[in-house]
C-alpha cells in the first residue's frame, strides 16, 4: 500500500508541471492587462488543480491525498491573491462534493494552504532575498506541517493513524516538490520579465529613436547606414530610403574625411567605447552641415562589435553665428576688409617667418572728416567703401589689406619688391575717386595720401617698415592739405546753390554790403577778408538739410523749422574741420541770433554775439527781402529798409541797422 501512495503523490506532482504552461500562457496577454491576466491565470490553474485532485490516493474511504496544498500554497506565493481565491474556491467545492471523513479536514487543509502561501508573499523577494530555496522550502514545511494537524479534524482513532501512515512521504516529497516547482517558476518568472524588460527598453530606444531631438543612425560595421531616426533625417535632407544604400562617408564633407580613420580604429579594436568630435557634412541640397558627433560601438555578449550606434547634433547655426562673431572680431564690418587687430596678428607672423621682400602701402583718405560735416557720415561711409573696393581692385594679389582706422588703410604685399609696389601705388593714385551724389552734377570728389616703403633686409622690422610710409604719407597730405579740401568746399557751395535758392549773384551781393558795412566799421582788412568768406558760406550747413524743406513754397512745419535750425550747427562742424576755414566758424554758428536773444541755435543776446554775425544778420535779412523767392514776391528797396527799421533793437544791433541804412540812402545801387 506504501508504494501505491508513493507512486500516486508522485505521479499526482508531476501534474503540477502544468503550471509551467499557465505561465508562459499568461505571458501573451499584454503586461497593460493585468486583470486579463489574471484572470485566465485562475482559470488554468482551477483546471490544474481540478485535474490533481481527480487523481487522488484513496487512503480510507473518505479520506484521499493529492497535491492540492503545493499547487494551492504555490499559487498563493507566485500568483497573487485573485488566483489564489479562484483556486481555493473551486479546490473546496471539489473536496466538499467528494465529502467522506476527511471532508472537514481536506477543506481546512486548501484554506491553510493558500493562507500560508499569501502571508509568505508579503515579505517575499526573490530579488533582494538570499538563498530562496532554503525561504520556499521552509514554507513549505510550514504548509505540510499544518496540513498534517489539520488531519486531527477527522475522526478518532483514525486521525492518528493517518498522520502516520502519510507524515513521511509528505514531508519527503511534498516540500522538495514546492521548492523546485517554485524555483523553476521563479527562475521562468525572471526569464520573462527580462524578456518584457528587454521589449519595453527596445520599445523606448525605439520611441527615444525616433522621437530624439537630435539626429541618431545606426550603421554596420562598414559604415553603412541601417537604421536612421526622423531627426537624422531631415538634418541631411535624404529620405529613410536613399540613407539606406549610403555611407557615412557619402554624407562627409571632403576636407574631414580622413577625421575618424584613427578613433574609429581604436572603437572598432575596443580600446575605447565612445569618441566624440566636430565634423563637416553635405545635405541633400549642397550646403555644409556642422555637426557635434558621437559615436559608440555596441558590442554582443562576447564583446564582438556588432554595430554603431551614432548621433549627430546640428549645430550649424552656432558655427555660422561663430564664425560671424570671428569675422566681426577681424574684419572692419563697414568695408569688409581685415581690421587693426588682424593686422597686429598678421604683422606677428610676418615678423616671424621674415617674410622678404616685404612691402607696405599706406593710405589715407583726403578731407574724410570735411565729408562726413558736410554731406553726412553716410556719405563719408560711401566714399570709404568705394575707397576700399578700389583699393581690394588694384591690390589683388594680396589678401592683406587692412582698414586700421576712419580715413587709413594699410596694405601689407608679401614677396613684392620696391618696383613692384611703386607700380601698384602709382595705379593708385591715378584712379579717379568720385562718388555720385544728388542734386551735384559732377559728383563728390576726393584724393588719397598714398606711400609704400619694402623691407628688403631680415634687419628690418615692419614697424621700421611702416614709418618710413607714414613719413612719406604725412608729407603727401601737408602738399595736398588746402587744394583737396578747397576742392570740397567748392564741391559743398556748388551742391547748395543746385538745392536751394542760394544763387551765386545773392552771395556775391551780400559779401559786397557785408564789406561796405565793415569799412564803415573800419574794421582790418584781416576782418574785412574774414567777413567776406563768411558772407560767401554762412549757409554752408544748410547743404544737410532736406532739399524738399529748402524749397518749401508754404509754411514749415514745426518739424521742418526744427530740421531747418540745425543748419548753423551744421555748418559750425564744417567750417571747424577745415584750417583755413576755422577763422569764421564762430560766425557761421552765430548768424541767425538776434539782438534780443531769441534767435537760434544758442540763445545770444546784444554784444554776446560776434560783431561779423551781427552785420551778416542785417545785410543778409535785407537781400531776402529784396529778392524773389518760392513763396513770395521781393519788397522794394523802401518796404525792405522800413522793416529793417522796425526790427531795429530787436532783431538787428541798432547801431549796425543804422549804418546800413544811412548807405542805402547813399547809394541807390546797394
Amino acid at each position: 500500500m506504501m508504494d501505491v501512495m508513493w507512486i500516486t503523490l508522485t505521479r499526482n506532482a508531476v501534474l503540477l508541471l502544468g503550471l509551467f504552461a499557465v505561465f508562459e500562457a499568461t505571458y501573451l496577454i499584454p503586461d497593460s492587462k493585468q486583470r486579463l491576466r489574471q484572470g485566465v491565470s485562475s482559470l488554468f490553474i482551477a483546471v490544474i488543480c481540478f485535474a490533481v485532485m481527480s487523481t487522488p490516493f484513496v487512503l480510507y474511504t473518505g479520506v484521499v491525498f493529492d497535491t492540492r496544498t503545493i499547487i494551492i500554497s504555490i499559487t498563493s506565493l507566485i500568483f497573487g491573491l485573485i488566483p489564489s481565491i479562484v483556486v481555493m474556491a473551486v479546490a473546496t467545492i471539489i473536496r466538499l462534493s467528494a465529502g467522506g471523513a476527511g471532508m472537514i479536514a481536506g477543506v481546512l487543509t486548501i484554506i491553510t494552504s493558500g493562507m500560508v502561501g499569501l502571508i509568505w508573499r508579503r515579505n517575499f523577494d526573490p530579488e533582494k532575498t538570499k538563498n530562496v530555496w532554503v525561504n520556499v522550502y521552509f514554507m513549505s514545511l510550514v504548509v505540510h506541517v499544518v496540513m498534517l494537524l489539520c488531519q486531527l479534524f477527522i475522526p478518532s482513532p483514525q486521525n492518528f493513524l493517518v498522520i502516520r501512515q502519510i507524515a513521511l512521504p509528505v514531508m519527503l516529497i511534498y516540500p522538495a516538490v514546492s521548492t523546485l516547482l517554485t524555483m523553476l517558476l521563479l527562475r521562468q518568472k525572471k526569464y520573462r520579465q527580462m524578456q518584457s524588460d528587454l521589449i519595453k527598453s527596445e520599445e523606448k530606444y525605439r520611441a527615444m529613436f525616433h522621437s530624439a531631438g537630435i539626429g541618431v543612425c545606426n550603421t554596420d560595421l562598414h559604415g553603412k547606414i541601417t537604421d536612421s531616426n526622423k531627426r537624422f533625417i531631415e538634418i541631411m535632407g535624404y529620405s529613410k530610403e536613399e540613407l539606406s544604400v549610403m555611407t557615412f562617408e557619402d554624407l562627409t564633407h571632403i576636407d574631414d574625411l580622413g577625421l575618424t580613420e584613427e578613433v574609429l580604429q581604436k572603437l572598432f579594436l575596443g580600446e575605447i567605447s565612445r569618441f566624440t568630435l566636430e565634423k563637416r557634412y553635405i545635405a541633400k541640397d549642397g550646403h555644409t552641415v556642422y555637426a557635434d558627433l558621437s559615436v559608440a560601438m555596441i558590442r554582443d555578449a562576447g564583446g564582438e562589435p556588432l554595430y554603431t550606434v551614432t548621433t549627430v547634433q546640428d549645430i550649424t547655426d552656432k558655427k555660422v553665428q561663430e564664425e560671424q562673431i570671428q569675422y566681426l572680431y577681424t574684419h572692419d564690418s563697414l568695408t569688409g576688409l581685415y581690421n587693426r587687430r588682424s593686422y597686429n596678428h598678421q604683422k606677428m607672423e610676418m615678423d616671424r617667418e621674415t617674410v622678404i621682400p616685404l612691402s607696405v602701402v599706406l593710405v589715407n583718405i583726403n578731407g574724410l572728416r570735411l565729408i562726413n560735416s558736410g554731406f553726412g557720415k553716410e556719405v563719408g561711409d560711401r566714399c570709404i567703401q568705394e575707397t576700399a573696393r578700389q583699393l581690394k581692385e588694384v591690390f589683388s594679389e594680396t589678401e592683406w589689406i587692412f582698414r586700421v582706422s576712419g580715413d587709413e588703410f594699410w596694405v601689407l604685399l608679401p614677396h613684392v619688391d620696391e618696383n613692384r609696389s611703386g607700380m601698384l601705388v602709382r595705379e593708385m593714385t591715378d584712379k579717379s575717386l568720385v562718388l555720385p551724389f544728388e542734386d551735384t552734377k559732377d559728383g563728390i570728389h576726393w584724393d588719397l595720401s598714398i606711400g609704400s616703403s619694402t623691407r628688403t633686409t631680415t634687419d628690418q622690422t615692419l614697424d621700421e617698415v611702416l614709418k618710413t610710409a607714414e613719413d612719406i604719407v604725412e608729407n603727401k597730405r601737408l602738399l595736398s592739405h588746402h587744394s583737396s579740401r578747397n576742392n570740397l568746399v567748392s564741391t559743398m557751395m556748388v551742391t547748395l546753390a543746385e538745392r536751394s535758392h542760394e544763387t551765386e549773384s545773392h552771395a556775391k551781393r551780400l559779401a559786397m554790403v557785408c564789406r561796405k558795412i565793415g569799412e564803415r566799421l573800419n574794421l582790418s582788412e584781416m576782418e574785412q577778408d574774414k567777413l567776406e568768406l563768411f558772407s560767401m558760406l554762412h549757409d554752408v550747413g544748410k547743404i544737410a538739410i532736406d532739399s524738399r524743406i529748402l524749397n518749401k513754397p508754404g509754411r514749415l512745419t514745426l518739424e521742418e523749422w526744427t530740421d531747418m535750425k540745425k543748419h548753423p550747427d551744421i555748418g559750425f562742424r564744417i567750417t571747424m574741420s577745415t584750417s583755413n576755414l576755422e577763422p569764421i566758424a564762430q560766425y557761421v554758428l552765430t548768424h541767425h541770433e538776434r539782438w534780443d536773444g531769441g534767435g537760434y541755435p544758442r540763445g545770444l543776446a546784444g554784444e554776446g554775439i560776434p560783431l561779423l554775425s551781427r552785420i551778416l544778420s542785417v545785410a543778409d535779412a535785407y537781400d531776402a527781402m529784396t529778392e524773389d523767392r518760392i513763396y513770395r514776391k521781393a519788397m522794394s528797396r523802401e518796404e525792405a529798409a522800413q522793416e529793417i527799421r522796425r526790427n531795429l533793437g530787436t532783431q538787428f544791433d541798432p547801431f549796425i541797422g543804422s549804418i546800413f541804412l544811412d548807405l542805402l540812402k547813399e547809394d541807390e545801387n546797394l
